[in-house]
């Protein structure tokens, strides 16, 4: 235990405002631990996260802390403890409502010295405590790519820092009150502008956090990820102001903003109904290794041929007459699929012979395919050119087969920066070839502008979302609003290994079901495949490293959530008063004056 009980029961430390918040949290708990049904025991949450947390809050606060906790107290250790604890976040998700507190505080007293270039100092801890979260939550990057894990942890943790940096610039130009209220606004925007350029890396948004409760976050069908981000960030603020006022007011605040939401969301989560029409689906999990036994020139290759013939002998193991549809991993045939000829490829052809066996199931299969171009003037900036092919576009695509139809393709359009597409290719063109190899096909790829909702024989309406793209709220959800019934995901997550990585990325799925409120049915190469419902529960799930297949009912459903039909409006929206704050505060800044230390409404 990191303090005893008693001792700390009895400190002088003992802060009002910080009891009120730990009350709060521990009733989270309760409710957390209650629903999980897990090892995760009360006792835990109390001896190892609320009273460590609660001592070292007090502490911080009070004139005249123990010798020892001088060091929490200094810049470092306030960086340090913050990045520690939104790291932890990933781990269980109650560590994100105080994550921020200890940066924040940082500030608040860098804030009143006369030190110079203190704010440059403060930003410097703010970038510690980043790259100790991204490190600390994404770290599995490094299984796949060294580089790639520092490019993303460095470049990534440098983006999280702007909003900071806006935060204390609007205190200044302004107030603190307001610059609080702007660094919701600079977070939610830094986000919202972070899910569409070519450098988007969205994997720790916060509202992702929540993706292991879904029963926490049902509201996410109005406000989507987003909205779990104000929640935290507010909840940071109310704990700060706490700390620095002393006014219960804040501690009251924080219990009523941590616990309405939540419990809303409970009685939502309990009522709700699955809505739509009966479906029989089935996913595949054929476990091939990417990296002994997957491709060519791979020390175990297994042929191409009979690859396929394992995956068609998993569906056929569970696919039965009422099976609608069967879907199979990201890039499960090895073939370079020419999709004008396609038909004309002997992987192609094995599976266009269980479709015509099987009139009433369509597949859905990950291929690598390309398209020529009869110039350079016809072809895109991603392109590529060899002597044989010319001018050409190389795809991460799913193929859609059905008895009778010819085939149909959709374009992977969320690549993974540094591994699927180069940053800025039109000035970086010449880069290409130093492309990174983690997590799928190497190379700028090309992609697609609009969602393609893919339609079976028998009227389902299937939405097939790539691997990464399932990271991205309300690009999944454009094909709510293009009447998709199901959401279809496959991906390769073997890069990682058997770490957070591919655990992390199979919840995130629940949150695309809560916010399209859409089943989803997930084929993964390795694990984790299953099911999950509109609730975001798991239905069935397969483990990692394990060959299977799955067979569930779903429910289609077309209709459209509030989120679906509106996206992230939040986003648009805090952009928008962000940049007015801003602006505003700078004319008033440069007409009035600084306005020095944090002084909230007490």
């Amino acid at each position: 235990m990191f303090i005893e009980n008693n001792k700390l029961n009895k400190t002088k430390y003992n802060c009002p405002n910080v009891m009120i918040y730990f009350g709060s949290l521990r009733i989270s708990g309760i409710i957390f631990c209650f629903y999980q049904k897990k090892s995760l025991s009360m006792a835990f949450l109390q001896n190892q996260v609320f009273l460590p947390l609660k001592f070292f809050f007090c502490t911080m606060t009070t004139a005249t802390p123990p010798f020892w906790m001088s060091f929490f107290r200094s810049s470092f250790g306030l960086a340090l403890i913050s990045g520690l604890l939104l790291a932890f976040s990933w781990y269980l998700f109650l560590f994100i409502f105080v994550g921020f507190v200890p940066l924040l505080w940082a500030e608040a007293r860098a804030a009143t010295t006369a030190k110079k270039c203190w704010r440059l100092r403060w930003l410097g801890w703010v970038y510690l405590a980043m790259v100790i979260w991204n490190t600390g939550a994404t770290w599995w990057i490094v299984n796949a790519s060294p580089f790639g894990v520092v490019f993303a942890v460095l470049v990534n943790a440098w983006l999280m820092t702007l909003p900071f940096w806006f935060y204390s610039l609007t205190k200044q130009y302004i107030n603190p009150t307001y610059g609080l209220f702007g660094w919701v606004l600079y977070w939610v925007s830094y986000e919202y502008l972070h899910l569409d350029w070519d450098l988007s890396w969205p994997w720790l948004q916060l509202g992702n956090v929540f993706a292991p409760v879904p029963w926490l976050v049902q509201w996410y069908e109005i406000t989507g990820v987003l909205g779990g981000a104000i929640w935290v960030l507010l909840a940071n603020i109310f704990i700060l102001g706490a700390l620095v006022t002393k006014n219960r007011r804040y501690g009251y605040a924080f219990a009523f903003w941590l616990i309405l939401p939540a419990l809303g969301s409970y009685l939502r989560y309990v009522t709700y109904t699955q809505q739509g029409s009966p479906v029989e689906v089935v996913v595949v999990q054929p476990n091939i290794d990417p990296y002994t036994e997957k491709f060519i020139g791979s020390t175990q290759h297994i042929p191409a041929d009979q690859q396929v013939a394992r995956f068609l002998a998993l569906a056929a193991s569970k696919a039965t007459f009422n099976t609608r549809l069967v879907a199979f991993p990201e890039v499960a045939l090895t073939e370079f699929v020419h999709e004008p000829t396609a038909t004309m490829q002997t992987s192609i052809a094995q599976l266009n012979q269980f479709v015509q066996q099987n009139p009433q199931t369509a597949l859905l299969i990950g291929a690598t395919t390309y398209l020529n171009y009869p110039n350079a003037q016809k072809a895109t900036v991603t392109a590529r050119f060899t002597q044989d092919l010319g001018y050409f576009d190389v795809f991460n695509s799913a193929i859609f087969l059905q008895a009778n139809q010819a085939p149909l393709f959709y374009h992977k359009s969320k690549l993974t920066p540094g591994v699927e597409i180069m940053p800025f290719a039109t000035a970086l063109k010449f880069m290409n070839d130093y492309m990174l190899d983690f997590g799928g096909m190497s190379g700028s790829l090309g992609t697609q502008e609009e969602r393609t909702v893919l339609k079976t024989n028998t009227q389902l309406q299937v939405a097939p979302v790539i691997c990464y793209e399932s990271v991205y709220g309300d690009f999944v959800g454009r094909y709510s609003r293009k009447q998709a019934q199901l959401i279809c995901i496959i991906t390769n997550d073997a890069w990682w290994g058997n770490t957070p990585g591919h655990r992390q990325h199979f919840q995130y799925a629940r949150l695309r079901a809560i916010e399209n409120r859409k089943d989803v049915l997930r084929s993964a190469n390795t694990g984790i495949s299953g099911f999950i419902n509109q609730r975001g529960d798991i239905l069935q799930k397969s483990q990692y490293w394990t060959q299977d297949c799955l067979r569930a009912t779903l429910q289609a459903n077309d209709q459209l959530t509030f989120y679906a039909r509106y996206g992230d409006y939040l986003g648009r929206l805090s952009l928008f008063v962000a940049v007015a704050l801003f602006l505003t505060g700078w004319v008033r800044y440069k007409v009035g004056g600084v306005k020095k230390g944090l002084s909230l409404p007490r």
